[in-house]
């Protein structure tokens, strides 16, 4: 892994840019994400039952996003937990942004 950093440098900044892209496509659909900027992204929803359902909506259409609640966050508060990847493609960010705006905007 530290060869692939020092060799293939265009991998993170592939990654960096489709989690922007990502990002700004739910911030653009008024979707709470704090002030992220990696590519580990919470998508913040209001209730930890809420959080549970989109995770397991999401499951079904092939995407594993934890559903964190309390006690591993603030009891006001529950997110989903999107991990992206460089083997992400930018077809399957797309898909997943579309899922998660279908389920948090519903």
């Amino acid at each position: 892994s530290i060869n692939l950093i020092d060799k293939e440098p265009f991998r993170r900044q592939e990654l960096a840019e489709r989690a922007f892209q990502f990002r700004k496509k739910l911030t653009d659909h008024k979707i709470n994400i704090g002030d992220a900027e990696a590519h580990v992204v919470p998508v913040f929803v209001k209730t930890p039952q809420r959080a549970v359902q989109i995770a397991a909506s999401l499951v079904r259409d092939g995407f594993f996003v934890p559903a964190i609640r309390p006690p591993s966050v603030p009891t006001d508060s529950s997110l989903l937990r999107v991990s992206l990847s460089y083997i992400h493609t930018q077809d399957t960010i797309d898909s997943l942004s579309n899922s998660i705006i279908k389920y948090v905007c519903m």
